[in-house]
């Protein structure tokens, strides 16, 4: 694999700034606290080593990533929690794993172009109320939006066909989900322990519901599936104690 060094950083007054490799150029606005990046095809992964903003990130609360960047790198923002806006290009189409995970973010805007929401990408993001995700995206990963303590309203578009195991789990305050008619596996602990789940709709292709895929929603009293739903976990509803309604 290429060794990416990270050239010299420069401050001025008004500028933090600094260069990854050949094609990754970032600068911190002091004033207004952002973030922006400069980034032409992928952005390479930082799960081995810190992103060089991490160590400014007490000087930024945005991030901006211009248009020409393929994908948002693994870890990139982790642990960065002073973030509370982002700005992606529509030229993403993976935002990697652990990506935003602990980030401070109340709401997050997926652009049209984004397909696939890796592993924890927005795990413990526990500040984030509101998801809204263009109609392309097609995967949203394991543990994505696990411990999102705070998701309140997300939409799931009808082009998701993949929901990984523990997606949302322990999303406490979310209340209504509807799946999507191109999923057709729920995987395990995808909603468990959603305390406050009471309604779910789940959509016309579903077949199999994984084991304990909504164990722990407590509140749940109503779930809607299709006639034919091939296998049901023993313990898909473990701990449903008010489901009432199927």
């Amino acid at each position: 694999l290429p060794i990416f060094r990270a050239s010299a950083v420069e401050e001025t007054e008004t500028e933090i700034s600094g260069k990854l490799g050949t094609k990754l150029a970032w600068s911190i606005d002091k004033a207004s606290k952002t973030l922006t990046i400069d980034n032409k095809g992928l952005m390479i992964s930082f799960s081995t080593t810190e992103a060089p903003w991490k160590n400014y990130k007490s000087y930024f609360d945005a991030v901006v990533i211009n248009d020409g960047c393929a994908n948002v790198g693994a870890g990139a923002f982790s642990g960065c929690e002073n973030i509370v806006s982002v700005d992606l290009p529509s030229s993403i189409s993976t935002i990697d794993d652990s990506a935003f995970y602990g980030c401070g973010l109340k709401t997050i805007e997926i652009p049209y172009g984004v397909k696939t929401i890796n592993s924890s990408s927005f795990s413990f993001c526990r500040n984030l109320e509101t998801v809204k995700l263009a109609y392309g995206v097609t995967t949203i990963g394991s543990y994505a939006f696990e411990y999102c303590i705070n998701l309140i309203n997300i939409n799931i578009p009808d082009s998701v066909d993949v929901l990984g195991s523990a997606a949302f789990r322990n999303c406490i305050r979310l209340e209504n989900i509807k799946i999507s008619d191109s999923v057709g596996h729920l995987g395990s602990y995808t909603f468990a322990d959603c305390v406050s789940l009471s309604n779910v709709l789940l959509g016309s292709r579903i077949k199999t519901i994984g084991n304990n895929a909504f164990a722990g929603c407590k509140n749940l009293s109503v779930i809607s599936m299709p006639y034919f739903c091939g296998k049901i976990s023993m313990s898909a509803f473990a701990g449903c104690s008010n489901l009432s309604q199927v």
